[in-house]
This record gives structure tokens, C-alpha cells and sequence, in this order.
């Protein structure tokens, strides 16, 4: 799970949803415009409590007996403008330790500018092991935002050991026929092998956005996804995001997702 958002009263999330709502009346988007702007009036005037959706992604996944990985977001760039949270802020502070008492991992969601950068990589490992106490393993960059050989080979050298960026923000599906997580191609000669890609296959983003949001149908194209990974045997990678769980109009993101 990418947790891109924590907090209702966020300008981004804001501007996010008008801008949702500019497209379902002028492209003919598809969503719900009544529950739209009902959504946008109670975050701005009786915001709900942070997290709270995240424990409910939890109560769910425990119900099956999995557990996932949540890559949280500092982005200093974005936070300046908007608001959005830090790895101090005691409810993220809370956060991870209510993960980590359930073990769930707890990974690093990097920053959507300068994601080939050491320096911004270093920046933001720092931030996280002196806020939380323990290292990030795994990584998925924000917005998916990669080039390949020249991010995995800067991810390892800051002693990142996977990386699942690899995947479409548009469709959901596999992509150049990576079924399994694969050492990249830059890496392949190193022995000790102790960097890998895991390729994410589907986002609700990428499922959702679009055709009809029915239940029924993006079960089925979800599915369809899934059966061709099992049939190879490989590894299905799924992410969802916290800001659609708990939502009337984005219900139906949910029961595909459970």
C-alpha cells in the first residue's frame, strides 16, 4: 500500500478530488458527483481521524490470514506547498508502531523528484531510520517514477535490498512478461545477488480509472491478470491506496480489493 495521504485537510488531496470532480463532468470520468462533492465539503469541514482507514485495510488483511507492505511518503518538495505528513508527526510515529506490533512491513515511498538521486535517496533513509528506528528494505517511488537499470543501481548503493516500481500507472497486466521478481540486468553479474525488482502488476488506480465502476466487471480484469500469474507460477503484486478505503463513493474500490 502506498500511503501517499494521512491527513482529510490536505491541499493536495483537495485540489486531487476537485479535480476528480472537474473530470467527471467535463470527460464524462467515471465516480459519483454527488458523493464527490459531498466528500470534498466534510474534509474540509469535519475532517475524519488520520489512519483510520489504515486500520481497516489491517482488520481486513487479518481476517485472511496476509499481511502487507506499506511504503510511507516524505516528500519535503510537496510538503512545503501542502501540508502533507512528516516521519516525526507522532500519528505516523503511532502508525508504525501499530504496523510493526502486527507485523506488517513498513517500507520507503521516495519522493517524486529527483528519484535517481543518492543524495535524495540518503536524505530520506535518514529521515525514516531517525524517526522509526530501523531501516526501510523495500522501496516503490511515488508515481511509479523510475528509469529502470539507472534507479535499481542508485537504490542499491544506498542498501535498498528490493525495489516494485516497475509497473503501469495507465494498465494493469504484466509487463514485458516479468511473472516473477527478477535481479536487473545491471546487477546480474554481482554474486551476492541481494538487490531485486518485484514488478507490480495491479493498482487501483490503473484498474479503476477506466470504464464503469462495476464491482463485477473490475473483478473479472483483475482476475484475468491474477490467472495469468498463476499459470506461470509467478507473483502477483497489488497496490491499493489508504484514501480509498472508507469512502461511500469509492465503496466499490474496497469489496474488489477484499
Amino acid at each position: 500500500h502506498d500511503i501517499d495521504q494521512v491527513y482529510q485537510r490536505e491541499l493536495f488531496r483537495i485540489l486531487g478530488d476537485i479535480n476528480h470532480l472537474r473530470r467527471m463532468i467535463m470527460t464524462g470520468e467515471s465516480g459519483n458527483i454527488l458523493k464527490c462533492i459531498k466528500r470534498i465539503f466534510r474534509m474540509i469541514l469535519i475532517p475524519g481521524k488520520p489512519c483510520m482507514e489504515i486500520k481497516t485495510m489491517v482488520e481486513l488483511e487479518q481476517q485472511y490470514g496476509f499481511r502487507s507492505s506499506f511504503y510511507l511518503l516524505e516528500d519535503r518538495k510537496f510538503n512545503k506547498l501542502a501540508g502533507r505528513y512528516y516521519y516525526q508527526d507522532e500519528i505516523i510515529k503511532d502508525l508504525v508502531s501499530y504496523l510493526g506490533e502486527n507485523n506488517f512491513e513498513i517500507g520507503l515511498h521516495a519522493a517524486y523528484h529527483n528519484y535517481n538521486s543518492e543524495e535524495m535517496y540518503r536524505a530520506q533513509i535518514k529521515s525514516f531510520e531517525r524517526a522509526f528506528g530501523f531501516l526501510p528494505a523495500g522501496v516503490r517511488n511515488h508515481y511509479l517514477r523510475h528509469d529502470g537499470k539507472e534507479t535499481w543501481s542508485v537504490q542499491k548503493s544506498v542498501g535498498l535490498k528490493y525495489d516494485s516500481s516497475f509497473g503501469s500507472n495507465d494498465e494493469i497486466g504484466v509487463i514485458n512478461e516479468r511473472f516473477y521478481p527478477f535481479f536487473p540486468e545491471l546487477l546480474e553479474h554481482d554474486s551476492n545477488h541481494d538487490f531485486v525488482v518485484i514488478p507490480l502488476n495491479i493498482m487501483d488506480v490503473s484498474l479503476f480509472r477506466k470504464g464503469e465502476w462495476n464491482a463485477d466487471i473490475k473483478l473479472e480484469e483483475a482476475k484475468h491478470v491474477a490467472k495469468a500469474v498463476i499459470e506461470k507460477g509467478g507473483v502477483l503484486c497489488l497496490n491499493w491506496h489508504n484514501t480509498y478505503f472508507n469512502e461511500p463513493e469509492y465503496r466499490i474500490w474496497q469489496q474488489v480489493y477484499e
